[in-house]
């Protein structure tokens, strides 16, 4: 793969997660910090594609930075704790 192409598949990337997250039950914090994380890993897979020598170091940077994008997470860890909380609250009471 050439850099260009490379590139162009860390951004489709990162528009898909930047999609799922805005369409995620996220809070506007959780969106932000995640939004921040996406663009940090763009940041840093296109750096790893700049330095690659090889075609080879270029499809391994391109793969990992897509890979990473790709795993992280767009569920609410806030409203999850939340709602264990009410659960574990209920069955407290019974």
């Amino acid at each position: 793969a050439t850099k260009s192409a490379a590139k162009d598949a860390i951004d489709q990337a990162a528009k898909t997660k930047d999609a799922a997250i805005d369409a995620s039950n996220l809070t506007a914090e959780e969106k932000d910090a995640l939004k921040e994380q996406v663009s940090d890993e763009v940041k840093t897979a296109k750096a790893a594609i700049d330095g690659a020598t090889k075609d080879a170091d270029v499809e391994s940077a391109k793969n990992t930075g897509v890979e990473t994008i790709n795993n992280m997470p767009t569920t609410s860890a806030t409203k999850s704790a939340a709602k264990d909380a009410i659960d574990q609250a209920a069955k407290t009471k019974d």
